[in-house]
């Protein structure tokens, strides 16, 4: 099995994982709390992988209009996607959301 076919299955997998881990808190949080909060633990990760690698000094030269794009897309894609399906999770369920 090649590398992508695994990085396809375990993106799956994780996927998956997500919404069965994700579907109890529906419940009690607000799905736009819970899609901050993933939001912001991807943006930590990022900053700690990043450091290390001495990355973090390549987003300085990123042109403002592509950074204000990529800003509008999280946004966009956080507030309207994500949002919408960690919702779909408390009303649908985890079988019919995924």
């Amino acid at each position: 099995m090649s590398l992508g076919e695994l990085s396809a299955i375990g993106s799956a997998f994780l996927w998956a994982l997500n919404g069965v881990l994700l579907k109890p808190l529906t419940a009690r949080v607000p799905a736009l709390r819970i899609t901050s909060l993933l939001y912001l633990v991807a943006a930590v990760f990022i900053i700690v992988v990043a450091l290390p690698l001495g990355k973090v000094a390549e987003a300085s030269h990123i042109p403002w209009l592509q950074l204000v794009g990529l800003l509008l897309a999280g946004i966009i894609g956080m507030r309207g996607g994500d949002t919408s399906y960690v919702q779909s999770l408390s009303s649908l369920g985890v079988s019919k959301a995924f």
